[in-house]
């Protein structure tokens, strides 16, 4: 979709879910690396954009899964292909990890979640 359907979709998103009292942690999508067949390199980066005025005005947290991984793509992502190698999934999946404890530590988190 376009990043005006987008943005709306995900607001809706946002506030159905945020009615439900949940504690909610945003992931950001991550780069896409040259010749990747289905996306173009930059292709993240408006919808990124988008996200992040979201969750700024809802309050919620990010994940920065762009920037942990921008830096050196290479190593954890396979070659021109949107999809991680083991290890970059691992990689990913400990700094999701991280930001979702940090959350839950937080001492907000509703009872019974």
């Amino acid at each position: 979709s376009n990043t005006e359907t987008y943005a709306k979709n995900l607001e809706q998103l946002v506030v159905r879910l945020k009615a439900t009292g949940v504690k909610l942690v945003w992931g950001t999508t991550t780069p896409i690396p040259e010749g990747a067949k289905t996306h173009d390199v930059g292709d993240s980066v408006p919808y990124n954009t988008v996200a992040a005025a979201i969750m700024a005005k809802h309050g919620i947290p990010v994940s920065d899964l762009y920037g942990l991984v921008k830096p050196d793509l290479a190593a954890h992502i396979r070659p021109q292909n949107i999809h991680f190698t083991p290890s970059g999934s691992e990689f990913l999946a400990r700094q999701v990890a991280q930001d979702i404890l940090t959350q839950l530590q937080s001492g907000d988190v509703p009872a019974n979640r």
